[in-house]
């Protein structure tokens, strides 16, 4: 879809304990951006560092990727089932799936797959084989699903949150979308 220069972003709409925000989403072959209005997360593929950056707080915090003996995050216990539903999530005609995951506080995911979302899902799952850790490798799961999440549920003890796709469309990145501002601690 892209090429090693070209960015996509993509506009998520979700809630957590009540509150809903906009969530956008930036990726290129070589670096992704998660930004609201608290700050963003910004992925390097090249190092599989994974930055936190707080812009109310001017800071920032760095998380290698964690590796077993074997160079990969460990695989997570998930339980997938295809519920057979299909239902329209914006404009992407979509299919349910249900997945469990075993942890310390197990997770419970209702997610919506459509195969008519112009991502290239190989850039996105390689990006994630890089930052994924052993707490976040069952997310590897949703790259077998066939399409991309429109819709996801989640719910983790009393946590419930959910995130929706609004819109993905291919345009050139902000200026400093990938980068740490000058004048943020913590990453030097």
């Amino acid at each position: 879809m892209t090429g090693d220069d070209g960015d996509v972003p993509g506009a998520l709409r979700g809630a957590a304990d009540g509150e809903a925000r906009t969530i956008t989403l930036w990726s290129r072959t070589d670096r992704t951006a998660r930004m609201d209005d608290n700050g963003k997360m910004i992925g390097d593929l090249e190092s599989g560092v994974m930055y936190l950056v707080n812009d109310r707080n001017r800071t920032c915090y760095a998380i290698p990727r964690q590796e077993n003996d074997s160079g990969h995050a460990p695989a997570a216990q998930v339980e997938v089932r295809e519920t057979g539903e299909s239902r329209q999530i914006g404009s992407w005609q979509a299919k349910g799936y249900e997945l469990k995951v075993a942890a310390d506080d197990p997770i419970e995911v209702a997610v919506w797959v459509s195969d008519d979302v112009a991502v290239d899902m190989s850039a996105q799952r390689a990006y994630t084989e890089r930052v994924v850790t052993p707490d976040t490798a069952w997310l590897l799961t949703l790259f077998d699903l066939g399409g991309y999440p429109v819709r996801q549920e989640f719910s983790m003890g009393s946590m419930r949150m959910w995130s929706e796709l609004v819109s993905v469309e291919e345009k050139a990145a902000p200026a400093g979308t990938y980068e740490i501002p000058a004048g943020y601690t913590g990453c030097d």
